[in-house]
């Protein structure tokens, strides 16, 4: 993981956009409700997202784009962030049928009322002339593709423990005004509310890491406490001796032994090892992640 820089001012005009929210009703009846501050707020959003596109083109690829539609182009073959959706769920807004029961900030057609890049480059080359396209649908689609590409900069992975569901995943990471959808297991049973889930359509996903084999070791301290250590290394070698021996009678010299030849580090020293008392070959349990769906 790395900083972000990003995500404060995103959250910075997120709050803005709450504070009008509690001046302006945010309905379906509202949306064409255009201002100064709301022309503002659109162009501050659409610099932030050529922003951000540019920097994770640079990360993912080391070249520099040479201009933000490059940017975008390369995330929407990579990631198809056209079909990314979103859900409004800010007790500020009160809409029944637009963004209802979700929305695709980034899959608008060109020159059409949803085209959040069309309408910030009138605006920023006009603005007296095209302020009627700053208004609250547009703000809340450039918002919404701002806080998409927050999420994949930012790249967080959330482990799940044994949360095969994802259930508790929070889908609305870093908002208060917008909710992701996290597409399920593939080869499980899905819940109720997962079955009509496209998997395309989702920022997230959740992944399962398949168990790997590891060492538990029981031995006394020279204080005299009994304690237990969990020895895992994923290489193939590693994991290969320790499945071999699920089930064995492991002598603790033979481990350690063949531990040091594949590990340098003297353990034993660091553990303050008075005496090994057992040694036992297990299988861990799956884990599961919600990782950004790629």
């Amino acid at each position: 993981m790395h900083e972000n820089y990003y995500l404060p001012i995103y959250q910075q005009i997120e709050r803005e956009v709450i504070d009008l929210a509690a001046s302006i009703f945010f309905s379906d009846e509202q949306i064409t409700v255009y201002s100064l501050k709301i022309a503002d707020l659109i162009i501050r959003c659409s610099i932030e997202v050529e922003s951000i596109a540019k920097d994770i083109y640079r990360r993912d690829t080391g070249k520099e784009p040479d201009k933000p539609g490059t940017a975008i182009m390369y995330l929407e073959n990579t990631w198809k962030i056209s079909q990314k959706t979103l859900r409004i769920v800010s007790p500020y807004t009160h809409f029944k049928s637009t963004f209802q029961p979700s929305f695709t900030p980034f899959g608008y057609e060109d020159k059409s009322s949803n085209d959040y890049f069309s309408a910030y480059n009138a605006i920023k080359h006009d603005r007296v002339k095209n302020i009627d396209k700053a208004n609250i649908n547009i703000l809340l689609r450039v918002l919404g593709a701002l806080y998409i590409l927050n999420l994949y900069y930012w790249n967080e992975r959330f482990y799940l423990d044994n949360d095969r569901y994802g259930a508790k995943i929070n889908t609305s990471f870093s908002s208060e005004i917008f909710a992701f959808y996290v597409a399920p297991l593939e080869d499980i049973v899905k819940l109720t509310s997962q079955e009509k889930i496209n998997p395309i359509t989702c920022v997230y996903r959740i992944v399962r890491k398949e168990s790997e084999y590891a060492f538990k070791v029981l031995y006394e301290e020279h204080s005299g406490e009994q304690l237990s250590w969990h020895m895992i290394n994923i290489s193939d070698k590693f994991q290969e001796w320790a499945k071999s021996l699920v089930g064995q009678k492991i002598d603790p010299d033979d481990f350690f032994s063949t531990l040091g030849s594949i590990s340098q580090t003297n353990i034993l020293e660091q553990l303050k090892v008075k005496s090994v008392i057992s040694v036992e070959a297990i299988k861990r349990k799956n884990r599961y992640y919600a990782e950004i769906s790629k």
